[in-house]
């Protein structure tokens, strides 16, 4: 995946031995750079998915979610089962997580994320609405 001037790789395998990849299963997201302009680097994020980069190449977000384990039994006790939403520094793997993610996106120039954040389970409001955070 080409991303300004880097070039990167993702790749998705299973968490768990024996289980399929793509919808069954639990996936484990896999960050490369395949570049030798500045030093190499490969991450790993178990439950990853939907990654995005900026466009200046520095950053990368992505959903982290539960286990599926865990969201059956979340689902099975009729609780939400909500996503965490990950800002990563590709260059010094120092990351941010933000609870509750629907979804982000970068602004055009990189500089900001804006996120959808669900309503808190004990948010009992009417509306169907959704928090916007930026960073």
């Amino acid at each position: 995946m080409a991303s300004g001037n880097e070039l990167y790789r993702l790749s998705y395998l299973p968490t768990e031995p024996g289980l399929p990849t793509g919808n069954g299963g639990d996936d484990t997201l896999f960050v490369k750079k395949t570049t030798a302009e500045t030093a190499a680097y490969e991450y790993s994020i178990p439950y990853g998915s939907a990654p995005s980069f900026s466009n200046d190449s520095q950053w990368i977000t992505y959903l982290i979610s539960p286990s599926k384990k865990a969201t059956e039994k979340l689902r099975k006790s009729r609780k939400k089962v909500f996503r965490t939403a990950e800002l990563r520094n590709l260059a010094t793997g120092e990351t941010t997580q933000f609870k509750r993610a629907r979804s982000m996106r970068f602004s055009e120039d990189g500089k900001f994320l804006a996120i959808s954040i669900d309503k808190t389970e004990s948010d009992k409001s009417k509306h169907n609405g959704r928090d916007l955070m930026l960073e």
